[in-house]
């Protein structure tokens, strides 16, 4: 197994097997186009931080065999369907969450935001509009409510 060594914003080193690392586009350009010798050197990760940047190592590990996914299609009508192990891995505030996705968007891991992007969706889905604007922590005009009864009402 060929490992990787990844820098956090914060310091912290995680390694990583090669072939999980290249799950992430921006990771494998790294690897590939870089003259990194992987034996000696670290990849820095400059604008992500440990607490987020292990998750997505965790995720990209659990997942290192799966095939890509197709596209979402946005407007199915159903919930998208989430898996046990990822149901687990979402288990997180909202602020780790969205600092996930926006890791996993420049990093280039397209199936990781997919996975945010439906478990939004699914609470957006099966929320109130009074939940939303505790979940999301904003304030309910009149504007925003009757937009918000106009989606709950489609």
């Amino acid at each position: 197994m060929v490992i990787a060594r990844l820098q956090s914003k914060d310091g912290d080193i995680f390694i990583i097997d090669v072939d999980v690392a290249k799950r992430s586009n921006t990771l494998k350009l790294a690897i590939e186009m870089s003259k990194i010798d992987l034996d000696d050197d670290v990849i820095p990760i400059e604008n992500i931080t440990s607490n987020v940047l292990k998750p997505i190592i965790d995720w990209l590990t659990y997942h290192k065999d799966d095939e890509p996914s197709e596209p979402i299609k946005i407007l199915k009508a159903k919930p998208y369907y989430i898996s046990n192990w990822d149901k687990e891995f979402l288990k997180m505030d909202l602020k780790l969450l969205y600092e996930i996705m926006n890791a996993a968007h420049f990093l280039d891991i397209k199936d990781l935001v997919d996975l945010g992007c439906k478990h939004i969706a699914n609470i957006i889905k099966i929320s109130s509009h009074e939940e939303l604007t505790e979940i999301f922590e904003f304030e309910a005009t009149p504007i925003l409510l009757t937009e918000l009864e106009q989606i709950e009402n489609m």
